[in-house]
């Protein structure tokens, strides 16, 4: 298990910039309630060690040992090399065959009075935590049979296999990485912005408030690709634009259709996809900003109002009606951050990368019943999970001479979706949800997980 960095570096002041953060949680929050008592999974020196819930049974199978290999390991199975993974990606990155991340770096801070006005509020990271609170973190990991140490070999190891199923192809780039940066998704938001008339970064957020339950890219049976995140978000900013009311967007009928905001002809009566909810907070989203609201004020919701930020009074004091939309999901602030090219960035988790990346002994099936599963109840049941994924690939990214969080991010978001589809083909589930190999890197041939390498375990490229 790689060393949890975080034992010898104490408690570090948060940095002093112009950084929104979210809420930090202090010495008196619930946390408090849970002494860590021993035996609950740290060692003398601090490092929690691993727990059960089958994760060494995970890692004993023939996915466990592929999904965990990593580029030191391939490096010597293949060539007898013995090397760590920063001197094989500097070796890589010398020779040409990786190409160098662009945009901002993990190490970046914002000087105060610099930071984009119209950037989200982000969750506190690692060193912004109370030692307690990162005490009790270490005990919720552990719970669910991981820790910061193996979060961070398990998302380095799932980097390598994106490089090197990309180097594999003859490619510098892995899979999905430019994703946020120069790639197409990337300049659908920036065109959709100019078109609208409102700044990129704004029109990123409502992609994010927009995106649960909404893909990015679908193609159509004609080989057109449309974009249906991109679609509902546009849809809300042009109704709010022309002055509607937010609250009409919850409505399934003629309001979430399309021609209302003129996206489509006059006689096609197509609705745009997602939570009617969501269409409603980005809309009241795009009122506040056109208001003048900076997007850490913004609050959303029922009740909220077409501003947003109408007041009430709540025990003779005047309180904003509504929530702040960052406070109920972590993962929308930091989402929509990574599609600037000036703020600093931070780890965006959902099931895919968080979950993918970071606990990749569970399950990610939900099971004919649906709801959750395994990967999605241990991010919700892991308080502050965002924080230690954050932190985890951080020190990957250290590890490996990657300066980028987003395109470190992206690329492994890219071969988890990868990997998906090759276990859900051996499995005989649906992989309409993910791409192929050969669409990832177009003179490749599909190949499937249970394909041996040398070593006689599964291989995952």
């Amino acid at each position: 298990m790689a060393e949890d960095w975080t034992r010898d570096q104490g408690q570090r002041p948060p940095p002093v910039s112009g950084e929104r953060v979210q809420g930090i949680p202090t010495a008196r929050s619930r946390f408090s309630k849970t002494a860590e008592q021993p035996g609950h999974g740290s060692d003398t020196r601090g490092q929690v060690i691993k727990a059960g819930l089958g994760r060494a049974g995970w890692e004993a199978s023939d996915i466990g040992q592929a999904r965990t290999r990593n580029i030191e390991h391939a490096m010597h199975e293949t060539h007898g090399v013995t090397a760590s993974a920063g001197q094989i990606y500097d070796d890589y990155r010398r020779a040409g065959h990786i190409g160098r991340q662009q945009g901002p770096t993990a190490y970046d801070v914002q000087l105060p009075g610099m930071a984009d006005p119209h950037a989200a509020p982000r969750p506190p990271k690692w060193e912004e935590l109370s030692p307690e609170t990162q005490s009790h973190l270490h005990v919720a990991l552990a719970k669910h049979g991981t820790s910061i140490g193996q979060m961070t070999e398990d998302f380095g190891a799932q980097h390598d296999q994106a490089t090197m199923r990309a180097l594999g192809h003859g490619h510098d780039t892995p899979y999905a990485q430019t994703f946020y940066s120069t790639g197409e998704p990337r300049q659908v938001i920036r065109s959709s912005a100019r078109e609208m008339g409102i700044p990129e970064l704004i029109h990123a957020q409502m992609n994010a408030f927009t995106s649960p339950n909404t893909k990015f890219t679908h193609s159509l049976k004609s080989g057109e690709t449309t974009y249906p995140n991109d679609m509902a978000a546009k849809h809300a900013v042009l109704h709010a634009k022309s002055g509607g009311d937010p609250a009409e967007l919850r409505e399934m009928g003629s309001a979430r259709e399309m021609r209302r905001t003129g996206l489509v002809g006059p006689e096609d009566t197509r609705r745009v996809q997602g939570y009617p909810a969501n269409l409603e907070k980005a809309a009241q989203a795009i009122h506040q900003h056109l208001a003048g609201v900076a997007p850490a004020d913004w609050r959303t919701g029922q009740g909220a109002g077409a501003m947003g930020n109408a007041l009430k009074v709540k025990g003779g004091v005047e309180v904003p009606i509504g929530h702040s939309p960052w406070e109920s999901s972590p993962k929308t602030g930091p989402y929509a951050n990574s599609w600037s090219d000036t703020h600093p960035q931070y780890f965006v988790s959902d099931v895919h990368s968080g979950g993918g990346g970071g606990l990749p002994h569970l399950s990610s099936f939900k099971g004919r019943e649906g709801g959750d599963s395994e990967r999605e109840l241990g991010i919700k049941g892991i308080p502050h999970f965002h924080v230690a994924m954050d932190y985890a690939a951080r020190q990957a990214m250290v590890q490996r001479g990657l300066p980028s969080v987003r395109e470190t991010q992206a690329a492994q978001w890219g071969e988890e979706q990868l990997q998906r589809r090759e276990e859900a083909e051996t499995k005989g589930w649906s992989t309409s949800h993910y791409p192929t190999v050969s669409e990832a890197y177009p003179e490749a041939k599909s190949r499937r997980i249970t394909q041996r390498g040398s070593s006689g375990q599964e291989s995952l490229f």
